[in-house]
């Protein structure tokens, strides 16, 4: 089943260590208004394992050398990862081929530094997402699972035991949840948990984590250094070690789903839940946690408008959701106040969104239209979300 942001996504957020590995002095890209938001970019001047990144702090520099060969034409973004404020990779469709296309200047130009031999979808085999550990090891996946070690020069398959619904990275170490059901509706069987080191293909299931039987949609893996938050249907787990898993407090109201989630810290994370649905819109309840979700604070409602499908945290009391129906948006509240603010907003018959995510407190990326039916257009901020701007996919 096709999984992306118009549906659900995976979120994620730099840990701390990671935040000071960005390069200074960088040229920022030119900066293309976006024509239907609220709000024109005016910044100066993304994600993660997630959009934006998670590499471990001590991860080696092996990005990909040599001769720098030009993005093709048209290509459409389908999933991007940052490892720094600077460096990214997309995965990209372009014609009928499934490129890697790779940034060192937050997206003033790019490269082509790979293909894949998947096709961007949801059949067997096929892959819709990217995420980088650090300049050298990365994955693509969902539902298959291909994998580099040289920077996305080359990738290989990896052979697991069912679909890969979730995939994130952290402190050298990757998280998937992987479903043994690949979408039967008729299976039983319980989804695991599972890790592997960063540049390994050796990956094991995690003890004692038991998930739903059939993911039916994306499951969100958020680490934070060695903690890590899971969602996967209507379980959402934590674990402050890596080692052992509990399940966490959902304080969502009697009729509500958890819908989505995002930690910026260790401790630090929102809920957001969805429920009265109707006319291609829904009540967003959010809820705010710093005790790593033992106790909960509420927060304003986010606007009715589209069905929420992601939440990304650029701090504590910084967050972002998407939302899509018949139109798409980005809504955005900071200092966890009672003013929701509407940055982006596209009447494109619901399109969607991928890969919504913050490196830190300012930067932060969304892919609107994800292909393979969306145009596909990578989104920066540099104000923590109050307003966006493009990124061209070129040399």
């Amino acid at each position: 089943m096709l999984r992306r942001l118009g549906v659900l996504a995976c979120v994620a957020l730099l840990a701390a260590a990671a935040c000071s590995s960005k390069k200074h002095g960088s040229t920022p890209p030119a900066k293309t208004p976006a024509t239907p938001t609220a709000t024109a970019s005016t910044s100066p001047s993304p994600a993660v394992s997630g959009p934006a990144g998670t590499p471990s702090p001590s991860s080696p520099s092996a990005s990909p050398t040599g001769r720098l060969v030009p993005p093709p034409p048209g290509s459409l973004a389908e999933s991007i990862s940052f490892v720094s404020i600077d460096e990214a990779w997309v995965l990209a469709k372009a014609g009928t081929t499934t490129v890697v296309l790779h940034t060192t200047d937050r997206g003033t130009h790019w490269s082509e530094v790979g293909t894949i031999p998947a096709a961007i979808g949801s059949n067997t085999g096929d892959i819709h997402e990217i995420r980088f550990a650090n300049p050298s090891d990365g994955w693509a996946f969902d539902p298959a699972l291909y994998a580099t070690t040289n920077g996305g020069a080359t990738w290989h398959a990896v052979t697991m035991p069912g679909q890969v619904s979730g995939l994130e990275a952290s402190n050298g170490t990757a998280w998937a949840v992987i479903d043994p059901c690949n979408g039967a509706a008729s299976c039983t069987a319980p989804s695991t948990l599972q890790k592997a080191s960063a540049g390994s293909d050796s990956w094991t299931a995690v003890s004692g984590v038991s998930l739903p039987s059939m993911s039916i949609a994306s499951a969100e893996i958020a680490p934070q250094g060695q903690s890590v938050y899971v969602l996967d249907g209507t379980s959402f787990i934590h674990s402050a070690d890596g080692a052992s898993f509990a399940p966490l407090t959902v304080p969502c109201p009697a009729g509500f789903g958890i819908s989505a989630f995002a930690a910026s810290t260790a401790s630090d994370l929102g809920v957001l839940c969805s429920g009265d649905a109707g006319a291609g819109s829904s009540t967003k309840d959010v809820f705010v946690s710093t005790n790593s979700g033992a106790s909960y604070t509420q927060i304003a409602q986010a606007p009715r408008g589209g069905q929420a499908s992601a939440m990304a945290a650029a701090s504590p009391t910084t967050f972002a959701i998407a939302a899509a129906s018949g139109a798409s948006w980005i809504y955005v509240t900071s200092g966890a106040d009672t003013n929701w603010s509407q940055p982006l907003d596209f009447g494109d018959g619901g399109a969607g969104w991928a890969d919504l995510g913050f490196t830190d407190a300012t930067h932060g990326v969304v892919i609107h239209g994800p292909t393979p039916v969306g145009p596909g257009v990578v989104y920066l901020t540099d104000n923590g979300g109050a307003s966006w701007f493009t990124v061209n996919l070129s040399a």
